[in-house]
């Protein structure tokens, strides 16, 4: 797990997923990666990016994870959950979350120990 700085191709980079997050109709992609920091999360010759932004609340701090990039079409989940792990003890979270549309990601992350806690329904006001 590698620290990165924003630059504008991280932030390219990062430009497709807005459309896959579950919160892509509502923000702007600038919306969804405001306050996170990037890391590059590496396992073997695998390599991904998490957009990971730290959240105070009552019971600490909650790392969500706004975003992942990766190159590779199948990335293991257990592989980023270690990063990810990492990530979190970094920013002295004490739990992860993340939102996405993506079955499969959901189906890794309960794989390794994600409990899926309930849906994002929206709905758009006139206004």
């Amino acid at each position: 797990m590698t620290p990165r700085e924003w630059s504008p191709e991280l932030l390219e980079r990062f430009a497709p997923i807005a459309a896959r997050n579950p919160w892509g109709a509502l923000e702007t992609h600038g919306e969804q990666l405001h306050g996170a920091y990037v890391f590059q999360l590496d396992a073997g010759a695998q390599s991904a990016l998490a957009a990971v932004r730290p959240v105070l609340c009552t019971h600490g701090v909650r790392a969500e994870v706004v975003g992942m990039v990766s190159e590779a079409p199948l990335f293991q989940f257990a592989a980023i959950d270690r990063g990810l792990m990492r990530v979190a003890t970094m920013l002295n979270a004490d739990v992860l979350a993340m939102s996405t549309q993506l079955p499969g990601l959901v189906r890794g992350a309960q794989r390794v120990g994600w409990v899926t806690t309930g849906a994002i329904v929206t709905k758009k006001l006139g206004h």
